[in-house]
C-alpha cells in the first residue's frame, strides 16, 4: 500500500490540471475503499470468532470487555474452581484418614 501511494503521490498536486491524474486519483480512491472494506470484513470475522470462543460470557460482558476478558482468562477462572473443588475433596479424604489413624 505504501509503495502504491509513494509511486502516485505526484498525482495530488496536479489533480485539477491533468485529466489522467483524475483517473489515477479515482483508482487510488477505489483501491483504498477495497482495502478498507477488506479490513472491515476481517474485523467482523475476528469479532464473531472471539464472541464464539467466549460463548455466553461475551453477551454478559459486552463488546468492549471481550478484549479484557479473553477466553484464556475465563477458562483459568473456571478451571480454578474445579481445582479448588478437587483440593477440598482431597482435604476431606486426608482428614478422614487422619481421624481413622488416631
Amino acid at each position: 500500500v505504501f509503495e502504491f501511494y509513494e509511486k502516485y503521490s505526484k498525482v495530488f498536486p496536479n489533480y485539477v490540471t491533468l485529466p489522467e491524474n483524475k483517473c489515477m486519483f479515482k483508482n487510488i480512491e477505489r483501491k483504498q475503499k477495497m482495502i478498507d472494506d477488506k479490513q472491515n470484513a476481517l474485523d467482523i470475522i475476528d469479532r464473531r470468532r472471539r464472541k464464539k470462543n467466549n460463548g455466553h460470557f461475551s453477551d454478559l460482558l459486552g463488546e468492549s470487555s471481550i478484549d479484557m476478558f479473553s477466553t484464556r482468562f475465563m477458562d483459568s477462572i473456571l478451571k480454578q474452581d474445579e481445582e479448588l473443588e478437587k483440593l477440598r475433596k482431597q482435604n476431606e479424604i486426608n482428614e478422614k484418614f487422619v481421624k481413622a489413624v488416631e
